[in-house]
């Protein structure tokens, strides 16, 4: 008899982790098994934690939405593996860091079957170190999840998979989430994440309900606006709001009276059946993540085991190895049995060890195609666009004049066309006090490029990215851009 499939969530909280276990119900509506909280000193002390640590496999870890962070971009068609590492070398472009600090993940949004067009991709990156804190205490339990995602993510794949079922061809969406601590946003289509924004917290503590609520419906629409920007152009169509009710109803009723998209109630809590009953909003986030476990999610950063090297893993075999020798509990075995499983343990590290060197030379192999790709198209740069063949002087000046101290530039290109016309590709970022002024800094450089004599159009920028207000630590808000223009005759003078 086959067993019903089920999927297992660990969401970590103040000193432990919640676990839940879930499996498909009546309809579009989810059973659980069992809901419980594990200490982080004792995971293995709960009822359910070796049932956990055997479907691990099947378990998904909830992350922190800080600890990820969702990349655009278009790329030529590739490999899988080529498509990592090129994701991974923007990743290290934008945050900086070493290549075994991040963990990459990639899912395609389009084909690209338009002539000239390339396919859009969209990563999601994770920083590894901030994975030890959450995995280690699970090594007593020899319980490592097979799924990683962050709980914005987990609620869009639940609404994504809902939305589907109800209206397959609906538009972009705003997911708006509500938690006692946590409150964030999701803006999506049917292809896949476009933005995942935090929002303020409510520091009054309640006291003054109504300014908070501006503060959040002020945040959505700012959201919108980004959304709308860069290559996916994407209009929010609706706002579906989840979470605590005393603040998610209010929202939904002052979404209402102002004009934009249509906002509704959203409960998807009540799809999860405990002992008869609708599940409780505050195990949302775990709910979901425990759902996307079972049906799927696009994306997956925890990292494979082998990449762990002699990590958590190793050290608790090390010590239940010795704990058993300790106690002589290790059988037995008859001569011949012992020198067969050693004769087939040898091979099996050896091949394990050739397919190791093999993936290692294959990485390095496509990190150095990678790298002579970049140095044949800095050469063709500097033989094309020399002073002989491209007067650029009258261009730099004026764009040198057009930017604002908030504003840097950190890269800038001239591409060429086969009709022999050139392009302006310019990549920067803004930075603020806060993020309103990062974007304002934005806002005023855009325009006063729409003023350049050099520059014809003024088009949308090709990415956009904005990172979240100052944190605890003093991090400035920070908006990164790419912008595109044709140059005009002027420049060539």
């Amino acid at each position: 008899m086959i067993g019903k499939a089920e999927g297992y969530c660990l969401a970590p909280h103040a000193d432990g982790y919640w676990a839940l276990s879930l499996g498909r119900g009546d309809g579009n509506s989810y059973r659980v098994n069992w809901l419980e909280s594990m200490a982080a000193g004792r995971p293995g002390a709960t009822p359910h934690g070796r049932e956990l640590a055997r479907a691990s496999r099947r378990a998904l870890l909830l992350l922190p939405n800080d600890s990820c962070q969702l990349i655009h971009a278009r790329l030529p068609e590739m490999k899988p593996q080529l498509l990592r590492l090129a994701v991974l070398g923007l990743v290290r472009k934008q945050r900086g860091g070493s290549e075994q600090q991040w963990v990459v993940d990639v899912m395609r949004r389009s084909s690209g079957k338009a002539a000239g067009t390339r396919p859009a991709v969209t990563g999601l990156a994770l920083e590894r170190p901030s994975l030890v804190s959450l995995l280690e205490p699970l090594a007593p339990l020899d319980l490592r999840p097979g799924q990683a995602l962050p709980q914005a993510l987990a609620l869009d794949v639940l609404l994504r998979r809902e939305l589907a079922l109800s209206d397959p061809e609906t538009g972009a969406w705003n997911l708006v989430f509500l938690g006692r601590e946590d409150q964030y946003l999701v803006i999506g289509d049917t292809t896949g994440p476009l933005l995942v924004r935090t929002l303020p917290s409510d520091l009054s503590g309640g006291a003054d309900r109504s300014e908070y609520l501006e503060r959040l419906l002020t945040e959505i629409e700012r959201s919108h606006f980004f959304a709308q920007q860069g290559d996916h152009a994407a209009r929010v169509q609706r706002v579906l709001v989840c979470g605590d009710p005393e603040l998610a109803e209010p929202l939904v009723l002052r979404l209402g009276q102002s004009d934009g998209p249509v906002a509704e109630l959203w409960q998807p809590e009540r799809r999860f059946i405990v002992d008869g009953a609708a599940a409780a909003w505050e195990f949302l986030p775990v709910l979901a993540g425990a759902a996307a476990a079972l049906e799927g999610a696009p994306f997956n950063v925890m990292p494979p085991r082998r990449q762990d090297g002699a990590g958590w893993r190793v050290r608790h075999y090390l010590a239940t190895g010795g704990a058993a020798l300790a106690l002589g509990l290790l059988p037995l075995l008859g001569g011949g049995g012992e020198l067969t499983r050693r004769v087939q343990a040898g091979v099996i590290d050896s091949q394990s060890v050739q397919l190791e060197h093999g993936r290692e030379a294959a990485e390095e192999t496509a990190r150095a195609y990678l790298q002579q790709l970049g140095l044949l198209a800095r050469q063709q740069q500097i033989d094309r666009y020399s002073p002989q063949r491209l007067p650029l002087g009258g261009l730099l000046r004026d764009l040198a004049a057009r930017i604002p101290g908030a504003v840097q530039l950190v890269d800038l290109d001239l591409l060429e066309d086969e009709a022999g016309a050139y392009s302006l590709v310019l990549r920067g970022e803004c930075r603020g006090e806060s993020g309103e002024a990062a974007q304002n800094a934005f806002l005023r450089f855009h325009d006063a490029l729409a003023d350049s004599p050099y520059l014809d159009g003024g088009e949308e920028p090709e990415t956009l990215q904005i990172d979240g207000e100052r944190d605890e630590r003093g991090v400035r808000s920070r908006v990164t851009f790419t912008l595109r223009y044709h140059l005009s005759p002027e420049a060539r003078g």
